[in-house]
């Protein structure tokens, strides 16, 4: 509940920054209108420097995701691998009790 008024008291105020309503009653009741932006908020043009870090950003995100999904199927594919010669390893030692037996 606290965090809540805290959210609701941060809301009113960029609200009311942005020359908007400080009445957020009518937001707060519907959980999809709370990530919209303002229709009054119009997108600025970037400049050309604001532009290249977006792209060189972007191209380190999509290089690091790449590297996290090569990663994650390594790691799927070893662990497939292990258990695989477990399962090996489980079915000799098994046979091998019925042996002794």
């Amino acid at each position: 509940p606290i965090v809540k008024e805290e959210l609701r008291l941060a809301i009113q105020s960029k609200r009311l920054s942005n020359g908007l309503s400080a009445d957020v009653s009518s937001d707060s009741s519907s959980s999809d209108r709370a990530y919209e932006r303002p229709s009054t908020r119009l997108k600025r043009e970037l400049t050309h420097d604001e532009h290249e870090r977006r792209k060189r950003r972007r191209e380190r995100n999509k290089i690091a995701a790449a590297k996290c999904r090569n990663k994650k199927k390594e790691k799927t594919e070893g662990l497939q691998k292990e258990s695989e010669k477990l399962e090996s390893v489980n079915a000799d030692l098994k046979a091998q009790i019925e042996e002794l037996k």
